[in-house]
């Protein structure tokens, strides 16, 4: 895309299904170095937010409606809650247009939250999570994400029909971090987790309740390695402390603390086996399942990729359905 084009989606107004998202540039000095990016964050600004006051900060936000949230004969009905976390350098608005979620949840009856990380005073358009060893200035300065993400699940609970035994929270890559570090904190409020592309960090403590976890994560996944470690890309381990662990540690992790079997069975499916499923042995209500994709880069599966430079999803799975297929089947 050339400056002018820019300039003339600027001028426009970006419709909300074609921003890209910035590669996830975490540091302000990365930040600086992809000037286009920048553009192409403030090109995606279009959709109206709402604001929270936590902690004397104005944290931001937005919400998809099901199609037929106004519809009057269901006026007493109850939906459920997606709240979507997007990935280091990103908004709320290219965490929808990654995952291109809002469409499939207007249709299947679930509302999404968008919420915005922690911003860059300069940049405001490029965020990140406190995911406690990632990511960026989130991290170093400590953002209480936890506080709020417990302030908009009130808040939203309070504003919008939502089934509060139905409430599930999903990211990508530092999104997905944040995820995992919000279900340990705030656990007894969700009813299940969806990751792709995210970590633990190995040091966590198992917690006293259950959570039902779908991970999706790409093999060949340089930035958030599948195995575990320091990531490939500079912007990432320049912008964490310590080393990721790996999607086996994430998976068993939760499948001991739901009381599952300590080994998944493992199956292929898909063109060329190219999708492997690992399923846990698990008590009702607390499934473990692990989609590990031999293509898979750092992107969102079946969505859109985050920038001109970025990976591309694969197209073969579509994540966003997965997770909801997921989340369809377990409550609190």
């Amino acid at each position: 895309m050339s400056l002018n084009d820019l300039q003339r989606q600027i001028k426009s107004g970006a419709r909300r299904r074609r921003c890209p998202k910035p590669e996830p540039t975490i540091s302000l000095m990365a930040a600086l170095c992809i000037g286009c990016a920048a553009l192409l964050s403030l090109a995606c600004s279009s959709v109206p937010r709402s604001v929270l006051k936590v902690n004397e900060l104005d944290r931001s936000f937005y919400v998809r409606l099901p199609e037929d949230y106004a519809t009057p004969s269901l006026s007493a009905h109850r939906y459920p809650l997606i709240i979507q976390l997007h990935g280091g350098g990103g908004n709320a608005q290219s965490a929808e247009t990654m995952s291109q979620m809002s469409d499939l949840a207007q249709k299947r009856g679930f509302i999404v939250a968008y919420p915005d990380g922690f911003a860059n005073p300069l940049l405001s358009g490029l965020r990140t999570w406190n995911a406690k060893h990632c990511c960026g200035r989130a991290m170093r300065e400590n953002s209480d994400d936890l506080a709020f993400l417990s302030h908009l699940l009130d808040h939203l609970l309070k504003s919008y029909r939502i089934d509060p035994q139905r409430v599930y929270l999903c990211g990508m890559s530092n999104g997905g971090m944040m995820t995992y570090r919000a279900a340990l904190e705030l656990g007894p409020r969700l009813a299940g987790i969806g990751i792709v592309a995210g970590a633990m960090f190995g040091d966590e403590s198992t917690p006293s309740f259950s959570m039902p976890a779908i991970i999706i994560h790409g093999k060949r996944d340089e930035a958030v390695p599948f195995h575990g470690g320091t990531s490939r890309r500079d912007l990432v381990s320049e912008n964490m402390h310590g080393r990721f662990a790996s999607v086996e540690y994430a998976a068993q992790f939760w499948a001991r603390s739901n009381g599952c079997s300590p080994s998944p069975s493992i199956q292929r499916h898909g063109p060329d086996k190219k999708i492997e499923v690992w399923q846990f042995a698990c008590p009702d209500r607390a499934p473990v399942k692990v989609y590990a994709l031999e293509e898979g880069l750092h992107a969102w599966p079946g969505g859109v990729k985050g920038r001109r430079a970025g990976d591309d999803p694969v197209q073969y799975f579509n994540a966003s359905s997965e997770i909801m297929d997921f989340f369809d089947t377990v409550r609190r």
